[in-house]
């Protein structure tokens, strides 16, 4: 039998006249028919996502009210995200967060972190959610290829790299593939970006030619030259920086001839 203090949610469209309000501050109201009965139901806003148009709400009376402004504001202050230990901390409870996420107001990132389901995206949102979820990943390779626009191929799930001794971690979304680079070749060179809904690291632009050489029989060689060809087409090309990179990854001498060939034309 459902409890009278379990929640119910779901997300309709909401009138745009309501976007100058704070979530928090906002009750809906729904007309509701049941046994041929007009009944008033009570919503709380705990999420508006400005770019549908539409929020989620949450039935509640003032108890569970309550309860969902603390999820709101823990969810708020952490750009759309939460700690499971933030949540406990703050009174809520395990059943709580099982609703919302069988309700589909919140995902699992992994174990212990959690995200608004239907947040704003923002077009590096897989890599800052994998930035959360393993605070020392660094975005690398492919995935760091293509946001340099170095590439025409469009890897399907994010690479990243670990230091070596670091322990696996599972990862519920995106999907993500981890590699474990060893001293010097993982802490240098690695750049932090911020975007509306939190930062993500990722490595130089060079660093990322090289590590694509470095590691050319995961990526491919055909991509790793496309990247390196590519990088020597741009305007703000940097060769000191790329040769400093490549000594560094002892690369020199294989992308030479490369370098050689493009800069001959």
């Amino acid at each position: 039998m459902r409890s009278r203090q379990q929640i119910e949610s779901r997300q309709f469209l909401f009138d745009r006249r309501f976007w100058k309000f704070p979530p928090e501050l906002l009750i809906y109201s729904l007309l509701q028919m049941k046994n041929g009965i007009q009944m008033r139901q009570t919503y709380q806003v705990l999420f508006l996502d400005s770019f549908k148009f539409s929020a989620y709400i949450v039935k509640c009376g003032q108890i569970e009210r309550n309860r969902m402004d603390k999820i709101s504001d823990i969810f708020k202050r952490h750009y759309g995200y939460a700690a499971l230990r933030d949540l406990k901390q703050a009174g809520i409870h395990t059943d709580t967060i099982r609703k919302l996420l069988d309700d589909r107001v919140i995902e699992k990132v992994k174990p212990g972190l959690y995200r608004l389901a239907d947040m704003p995206m923002v077009g590096h949102q897989g890599f800052i959610d994998i930035c959360l979820a393993a605070p020392k990943a660094v975005i690398c390779l492919l995935s760091a290829l293509d946001h340099y626009d170095l590439t025409t191929f469009r890897p399907s799930i994010v690479m990243a790299a670990l230091p070596r001794d670091s322990k696996p971690i599972k990862i519920y979304y995106p999907p993500v593939q981890f590699f474990y680079f060893s001293g010097v070749y993982y802490y240098e060179y690695i750049e932090e970006i911020r975007e509306s809904t939190g930062i993500f690291r990722i490595y130089s632009i060079e660093k990322t030619v090289i590590d694509c050489f470095r590691f050319r029989n995961k990526v491919g060689q055909d991509t790793a030259i496309e990247g390196l060809k590519n990088y020597l087409e741009k305007k703000e090309m940097n060769m000191a920086k790329l040769h400093e990179c490549a000594v560094k990854g002892r690369m020199w001498n294989i992308i030479r001839p490369y370098v050689t060939a493009v800069m001959q034309k």
